[in-house]
């Protein structure tokens, strides 16, 4: 439709949450906000002001514990001043009378902050307050609802949560209640359900725990501290990558991105590290720098009364050279950015900001682990490259049989299905039963033959590594870590299993397909570390298994050396030297090629994970980030308190993540001057945003005890 105005993921955000603010004003006969002067408090505040087209008709009640610093009182009266807020101050006297300090957190936070709330309540007659909390900020807060309600006691049930479908939002409450409503929320960028967390145990991400470990963006495994679901409704941004799987995101959801440029000799491409041209581009670009220099203090020179005789015959140059460059001509070699690709940076770029022809990153996974055993249910199994090889063929044609005795529930025997022509890889499965005392019986079926091995203990250990039934097969962690001298030997017995290797008329062409997208996602990680980068495609089955996903990795022609070496044989590059693959390994990371962006109407559950560490995760392939509500700040303009931004305290330059009381909230050290810089550092922090509280670590039973009871 002309005209059409198109919202943006922050527009929506400020729309829902306006929305709420209203219906909770039309509902409730008393309405009150909760008022820190903190980021979170403020922008709920900004967002009233917006609801009432600039004024707050709603009493702003600031809970005072007497051990704020000054910034936030000075902060809290200046903007109750200037937005015109009717500031109702919760103060407790009987702590104040008892000399209640912050040496017993519990107790003083329970008097100051809880008590005081609680008779605030009783003396104005609220029955329903305004806060500005996010599922994000806490583990228990991804349990809360839009409106919740907390009992006379501040109690609150978090297992007794009423559905919220849609806008349709609890309204009513029962004698004694009061409700929390909590029109932020939702901010918090996330992932819908179908997307694969790489990690010690791939699973989708919907299905991730806290405790589980997962590959952040500097290539280590780091522990997820929360998880987050919030329901959803608006567009997402789908970035597809060349050679990778597509990632759906919320529009503001950071991205580990690098932009691109245009190639320097030839237009359309774009410069990267395996193009056939990088070492000329290199040669011409150590030539540009030694021009540069020498145009430059000629320049100088001439700016500095030197004739043009004098200047040539300084820098080596003829006369009409030196001329040229007098006079502004264009230089040969004028470009000592190239090749470009040496100048990419990274950076954490929002979803709808990602353009085609971006590269988006994956990290190496860097730890290694060398194991010569492995633990069975029975003893140990000694891992040789025989071994590695019957994994490979256990994951590309393997299964379990179960013990009929024991109603078929306990594994007994490995199975492997190949094609009865296969006799080089079924006598190699008996050869390697043979080395570790197994018997093998075959069974020929028509054009296939199986071979089963017989061990109870290695069928259990098999199963719980790899997994049972093409769709839910996996590479263990164990395997992952392994060094490549050892991983290959698993890749071959792979291969020979479920790819194919054969020649063609002007190039060899490499695939391997499975039904499983972990295992699919995994086997990358395994090439990289031949420098190899597959092509993943995801591709609709027919015939039997008509309308099951099948996930076909292909390998150009430039890595036949790499496969050549798993393989067991040597192998030439056939295809032209122009011919380069479109993803690349360079630095510590795979380079992906972004071949598309669009937006994707949706509606339903999204999730996302805070990670400890690198606060980072990569999901389909794809880092991404943990999101703050800074982005709105910095749009709108809002006053931020400025113990958020870094000034010297004790000969550092320190900032405060949150706001407290001032004996229980520590600085961290910080150069943040303003919210761009905020932004920048949040992004790139290995910490959480809320990790500045001293009790966070020192008193986190008694900050939960708090939270169950209603206050936090």
């Amino acid at each position: 439709m002309e005209g059409r105005v198109e919202m943006d993921h922050l527009d929506r955000l400020e729309s829902e949450s306006v929305y709420i603010i209203r219906e909770a004003y039309s509902k409730y006969d008393k309405l009150g906000m909760l008022w820190s002067a903190g980021k979170d408090s403020t922008t709920l505040a900004y967002l009233v002001r917006k609801a009432f087209l600039g004024k707050v008709p709603i009493p702003a009640i600031y809970i005072d514990t007497g051990f704020h610093f000054q910034e936030m009182y000075d902060f809290r009266d200046k903007l109750a001043e200037d937005w015109g807020l009717n500031l109702v101050i919760a103060k407790s006297e009987e702590a104040d009378e008892k000399e209640i300090t912050p040496e017993d957190k519990l107790k003083c936070c329970g008097m100051r902050k809880t008590q005081a709330l609680k008779d605030t309540i009783a003396e104005h007659g609220f029955d329903a307050l305004l806060v500005g909390i996010r599922r994000d900020e806490h583990g228990i807060r991804a349990k809360e609802r839009f409106v919740s309600a907390r009992d006379q006691d501040f109690r609150w049930d978090y297992k007794n949560q009423p559905p919220e479908l849609w806008d349709q939002y609890k309204s009513q409450r029962e004698v004694g209640q009061h409700l929390r409503v909590h029109p932020l929320l939702s901010w918090a960028e996330c992932v819908p359900k179908g997307h694969y967390v790489l990690g010690n145990s791939t699973r989708d991400i919907s299905e991730m725990l806290v405790g589980d470990k997962v590959l952040g963006h500097d290539g280590g495994y780091h522990e997820i501290t929360r998880t987050f679901e919030r329901e959803y409704h608006g567009d997402l941004v789908e970035i597809t990558p060349w050679n990778s799987l597509p990632i759906r995101v919320t529009e503001e959801h950071p991205i580990l991105t690098a932009r691109s440029s245009q190639c320097f000799m030839k237009e359309g491409v774009v410069c990267k590290p395996t193009c056939h041209r990088s070492e000329d581009c290199k040669r011409i670009g150590e030539k540009s720098k030694e021009v540069m220099e020498k145009y430059n203090s000629a320049l100088k020179l001439r700016r500095n009364g030197h004739t043009l005789s004098e200047i040539g015959s300084e820098l080596g140059f003829s006369e009409t050279a030196v001329l040229k460059w007098c006079r502004g001509s264009k230089l040969r070699y004028s470009n000592d950015k190239i090749p470009f690709f040496e100048n990419y940076e990274m950076e954490w770029i929002p979803a709808k900001n990602v353009h085609e022809k971006d590269f988006v990153l994956l990290p190496i996974l860097k730890k290694e682990k060398d194991l010569d055993n492995i633990k069975l249910e029975k003893g140990k199994l000694h891992i040789t490259p025989g071994i590695l090889r019957l994994c490979g063929y256990y994951v590309a044609e393997g299964s379990i049989n179960y013990n009929i005795y024991n109603d078929n529930k306990v594994p007994s025997t490995l199975k492997f299905a190949f094609g009865s022509h296969e006799k080089e890889y079924i006598d190699d499965v008996v050869d390697i039963g043979k080395e570790i005392g197994l018997n093998s019986h075959q069974v020929r079926k028509g054009t296939s033959t199986d071979i089963l091995l017989y061990s109870s203990s290695l069928a259990k250990s098999f199963k719980k590594w790899f997994g049972v039934k093409a769709f839910h097969k996996r590479v263990p962690r164990w395997l992952l870590l392994l060094p490549e001298n050892k991983v290959k030997h698993f890749l071959r017995g792979l291969i020979r299993g479920d790819g194919c290797v054969r020649e063609e008329k002007s190039r060899w062409r490499f695939e391997y397909s499975t039904a499983s997208p972990v295992l699919a996602l995994q086997l990358f990680h395994l090439f990289a570390k031949f420098g190899v980068v597959p092509a993943l495609n995801k591709q609709r089955q027919t015939g039997t298994w008509e309308g099951a996903s099948r996930y076909m990795l292909q390998i150009s022609d430039s890595c036949a050396p790499q496969i050549g070496e798993i393989m067991g044989y040597p192998l030439q590059r056939k295809a032209s030297l122009n011919m380069s693959p479109r993803a690349f390994i360079y630095g510590d990371f795979i380079w992906f090629p972004v071949r598309k962006v669009e937006k994707v109407p949706f509606q339903g559950k999204v999730y996302n994970l805070e990670v400890e560490g690198a606060n980072s995760y990569c999901c389909n392939h794809l880092a991404v980030h943990n999101c703050d509500v800074w982005k709105y700040i910095k749009r709108e303009d809002l006053p931020v308190n400025p113990l958020y931004f870094a000034k010297e305290r004790n000969g550092k330059m320190t900032r405060f993540r949150s706001l407290g009381c001032e004996p229980c909230t520590k600085p961290v050290e910080s150069n943040v001057k303003n919210v761009d810089d905020m932004i920048k550092e949040i992004e790139e922090s290995e910490v959480s945003e809320r990790s500045g509280r001293a009790q966070d670590k020192e008193e986190a039973h008694a900050m939960q005890k708090l939270r169950a009871l209603g206050y936090m």
